[in-house]
């Protein structure tokens, strides 16, 4: 309803941990300007969000650098489709696993929770019915054509056409009118 108020149940959590991590958590909350609780709740979103169920589905670990020599040996087409394919073959279960419905709020919400994990600035914004998703990924055009490539497998599972991409050499801008 329109001027309802949510209201977020909170529940407080005692931790003990070594020093010296608790230390790091404590110099990276001041770098990244948040406060130790707001720090620790993101990694413990992700955690839940991404990084428990991730190595289920086949997601790894991997360098950049090993990405962008594998992108050399393709054509941005070929990538594009190899986006495509993977997205279509995998995506419905890896939404499944993490998190439990298949919708495309949860789709959408599987491919932040990525976005996150592979540590790229993001934004979604949504105006009437069209979504913008703008990802800075600094991987070059040849990644931004794989990206597409998996933006759309995952629309035209849930039968969206009406999507436009547009990318430089570290973004990928992805419009979507539903």
């Amino acid at each position: 309803m329109k001027g309802e108020l949510k209201v977020n149940h909170k529940s407080n959590l005692t931790l003990s941990s070594d020093g010296v991590l608790l230390e790091q958590l404590k110099e990276e909350s001041e770098e990244k300007d948040l406060s130790l609780n707001t720090l620790v709740n993101q990694i413990l979103k992700l955690h839940v969000d991404w990084y428990s169920n991730a190595s289920r589905v086949g997601f790894l670990p991997i360098r950049r650098i090993a990405i962008q020599k594998f992108l050399e040996r393709y054509t941005e087409d070929e990538l594009y489709q190899i986006g495509l394919d993977v997205s279509k073959e995998t995506n419905k279960d890896l939404v499944l696993l993490m998190r439990d419905k298949f919708d495309l709020d949860n789709a959408l919400h599987v491919l932040e929770s990525w976005m996150k994990a592979s540590n790229y600035s993001y934004r979604h914004s949504v105006i009437d019915r069209t979504h913008k998703i703008v990802i800075h990924h600094d991987m070059g055009t040849k990644w931004a054509n794989y990206l597409a490539g998996v933006f759309t497998g995952v629309f035209e599972l849930f039968n969206i056409a009406d999507v436009q991409f547009d990318h430089t050499q570290c973004t990928l801008i992805c419009i979507i009118n539903m």
